[in-house]
């Protein structure tokens, strides 16, 4: 009698699940770190200032707004308003500060700990007509304005509620001067209401906020998931090759 040698499928049934595991992550880790349109957050950071995508929404005299995972070449446009119950009006309160043309797409969106840009502002409440409350300060709506070029969404809006304290009025300076022949610098440290901002240049040179300065980039959180599929996708194609041998030596 001859004897019936019968071939189980259940490992080259799992080589495939492996396999296509592997591929189906990697293509959700393509498209997570990238989505099409409508990208990116902004966080207010309160001094000391960081890079962590953390939000502070009372803050002192100068604060940050951080631009995260936003879209390569998109441009915003923040603009600062008064918002209730600071502002006496329920809608769109007193335009406060407005600034334009802030580069926050350097590259492809990242998630959320992708850091693009960050901007750092002292608001001026001299020209408005509100007040402060007593303990909270001004309470500010940001509203980011972004034009996304190469996303599916040309044109989008992000929003942030916050507290403000507002600036002291007096300021407290230290000025160094040192003078060599035919040469004088002046460094000028001027203390305002929630942080000190050191400035330098000339003589009798100050300056009430920092310039902009570009802060490095984080990596994009999506590095975990492209090293599992990779691996899922060695796992298979080794068990894939084993069952073939396998199979080749039962023939044989």
């Amino acid at each position: 009698m001859l004897a019936v040698r019968r071939r189980s499928r259940i490992p080259v049934i799992a080589t495939a699940i492996t396999f296509v595991a592997g591929l189906l992550l990697l293509g959700n880790t393509a498209f997570a770190a990238d989505p099409p349109g409508n990208n990116g957050t902004v966080k207010i950071d309160n001094l000391p200032f960081d890079d962590a995508p953390d939000n502070e929404p009372h803050d002192g005299c100068v604060f940050q707004v951080d631009f995260y995972g936003f879209d390569k070449g998109d441009i915003a446009e923040v603009t600062f308003t008064a918002h209730p119950p600071t502002s006496d009006v329920s809608g769109p309160g007193q335009i406060i500060e407005q600034d334009s043309d802030i580069d926050v797409g350097g590259d492809a969106a990242g998630g959320g700990t992708d850091l693009d840009g960050s901007e750092t502002y002292s608001l001026d409440f001299s020209d408005t007509t509100i007040e402060p409350s007593a303990n909270q300060g001004f309470h500010v709506k940001l509203t980011v304005t972004v034009t996304s070029p190469n996303s599916v969404t040309p044109v989008f809006k992000k929003h942030k509620v916050f507290w403000v304290q507002p600036c002291e009025e007096e300021e407290s300076s230290t000025t160094t001067s040192t003078t060599l022949p035919g040469e004088s610098s002046t460094t000028t440290s001027t203390t305002m209401g929630g942080g000190t901002l050191p400035t330098s240049g000339g003589s009798n040179t100050t300056s009430a906020v920092p310039a902009r300065a570009a802060l490095p980039k984080t990596g994009s959180s999506a590095l975990p998931l492209m090293i599992a599929g990779l691996a899922l996708l060695a796992l298979g194609g080794a068990s894939l090759v084993a069952s073939r041998r396998q199979r080749h030596q039962n023939g044989a």
